[in-house]
């Protein structure tokens, strides 16, 4: 319901109020927190707790709950043909809690040539098959990241592959771009 504002209510019906603390690792409040406002917002672009009522009562769902994806990484270790993966996953919105955020964690790799995946995590490379390996990361919110990928190789000739992936999903003009480097050698 949009232009909303009458003599009782002359700003506006709906009020919402934003607990912008209730995540870790907040990005700042909502602006008109608290204030009535004579339409209702259809972007929520703070993380944390949004109240929402109408006429001063509330509506349902009377809390919406706005939180960031978790991020997916793997750090891989390699001694020869034996392989060590290591997810280096976090969610920023629950970074204190245990394993940094991350309640599940998910593996699967393949053969470069394979039609399906393998679940689990990869050991060991043999040959001149080279590998995909994938993780999906869920935090607490129940919430899976998207995947990331590597791959692996025994080829000398295989190149570094650059990858790099941005801190914040949203970013402002007054915040710094933090920038993420997860480039690394196939061939280890």
């Amino acid at each position: 319901m949009n232009n909303t504002a009458d003599s009782n209510y002359p700003y506006g019906k709906w009020k919402i109020t934003h607990d912008y603390q209730y995540y870790e690792n907040h990005i700042g409040q909502f602006s008109e927190s608290g204030k009535y406002i004579d339409d209702f917002i259809n972007i929520f672009d703070k993380t944390g707790r949004y109240e929402i009522s109408y006429e001063d009562n509330p509506v349902n769902p009377e809390n919406i709950y706005v939180h960031r994806r978790p991020t997916a990484e793997i750090a891989i270790t390699r001694s020869g043909n034996n392989i060590t993966l290591t997810s280096n996953s976090y969610d920023l919105d629950s970074y204190s809690q245990g394993n940094r955020g991350i309640s599940e964690e998910q593996w699967e790799y393949k053969k470069e040539t394979d039609t399906t995946w393998t679940s689990g995590k990869l050991t060991t490379i043999t040959g001149t098959d080279d590998y995909i390996v994938q993780l999906r990361v869920k935090d607490y919110q129940n919430t899976w990241s998207n995947p990331v990928s590597i791959y692996i190789t025994n080829s000398a000739n295989a190149l570094p592959v650059a990858s790099f992936s941005l801190q914040n999903d949203t970013i402002t003009l007054y915040e710094d771009l933090e920038i993420i480097d997860s480039s690394y050698d196939p061939a280890g």
